[in-house]
């Protein structure tokens, strides 16, 4: 079979909207998952008044001080964020191609 005819036989559920949208919101939240506690590091650097700390000493500094869940807070707000605005994103861009192109 060539490319064209396979594409054109395809279940219409593949072109559902909701379906990319459910699936791009699925996808930015696990990313987000996967970088929340590099982000949060990164911003608790940059508040340190104590100079230039690396971020795997900031990771273990909150690590200690305050739990292994500390790195994680804030996770809720973020994932409401993935779940809505990006799953909008990311789902929308290819129907709204096609529209304009």
């Amino acid at each position: 079979r060539d490319v064209v005819t396979t594409a054109a036989m395809a279940p219409a559920w593949r072109d559902s909207l909701s379906l990319q949208l459910g699936l791009s919101g699925v996808s930015c939240f696990f990313a987000q998952l996967t970088v929340h506690w590099i982000e949060t590091t990164m911003v608790r650097q940059q508040l340190a008044a104590s100079g230039r700390i690396g971020m795997l000493e900031m990771a273990w500094r909150i690590s200690r001080d305050e739990g292994v869940g500390a790195l994680y807070r804030g996770i809720t707000a973020a994932s409401v964020r993935e779940l809505s605005y990006s799953s909008l994103r990311f789902g929308l861009y290819e129907p709204i191609k096609q529209l304009l192109g």
